[in-house]
């Protein structure tokens, strides 16, 4: 009888362990920053859910803006999901979603973009980037292809491709005596580069900036559009 109960104490500490980890997912604290591609009214205030967080705990309120700012919100999440919904509390948040993103586990920082979208189900879509400095420097340009077309970008007669779907950070990026960059944005769509953007690009200095190259719905064409980053902390 002894030897039994021993057996049974001896087996109960080595399966504690690992009930406890399945019960019990590591938490991880990500910063993120909200970004509004275009005008949503519902985003302007909003929340941001852990749907694996513990029943009764409140989102973190959030604002997805137009412009960029060192305005973080600190999440603390058991996964990689994060639920945004307009109520700070809810038994279930994906019951009221505006939408729900994925951000990555290697992720810690984030930058949320919020996007018109495709149908009237789904009248939002969004894009999670990698927000680090180490991703993303002081000084450079990060571009983001949402087409689906091949994009290629020449700066100073120096240009580069970028695949759909795809981002590329261009890291000081070549510039003329005046301290811009030429640029010409062009998308190959039936078997021939079309161009769709020109201008002068400033260097960033010790700032950073996305570039969004995109198809807008309305017109039609093929776009690009730029959002001036803060120096990151």
């Amino acid at each position: 009888m002894k030897r039994t109960y021993i057996l049974l104490c001896l087996i109960f500490f080595i399966c504690k362990p690992s009930l406890v980890a399945e019960s019990e997912k590591p938490i991880r604290v990500v910063s993120v920053r909200c970004l509004m591609f275009c005008q949503a009214r519902d985003f302007r205030e909003v929340y941001l859910h852990d749907p694996l967080a513990d029943p009764g705990v409140a989102g973190i309120k959030a604002k997805f803006k137009k412009y960029l700012n060192h305005e973080r919100f600190m999440l603390s999440l058991k996964g990689n999901l994060v639920t945004v919904c307009k109520e700070p509390l809810l038994e279930d948040p994906s019951d009221k979603a505006l939408l729900q993103v994925k951000i990555p586990l290697s992720f810690k920082r984030a930058l949320i973009v919020v996007f018109p979208g495709k149908t009237k189900e789904a009248a939002h879509r969004a894009l999670v980037l990698d927000d680090s400095i180490e991703s993303f420097p002081k000084g450079a340009v990060k571009c983001v292809n949402l087409s689906k077309n091949l994009m290629r970008l020449t700066l100073e007669g120096k240009s580069l491709k970028i695949k759909a779907g795809k981002t590329k950070v261009i890291t000081n990026p070549p510039v003329n005596k005046t301290n811009h960059s030429s640029m010409y944005a062009h998308c190959f769509i039936g078997n021939e580069w079309h161009r769709v953007g020109a201008g002068l690009w400033p260097h960033p200095g010790n700032k950073r900036v996305y570039e969004f190259f995109y198809h807008d719905t309305e017109s039609g064409r093929m776009k690009l559009k730029g959002f001036k980053d803060i120096s990151p902390e």
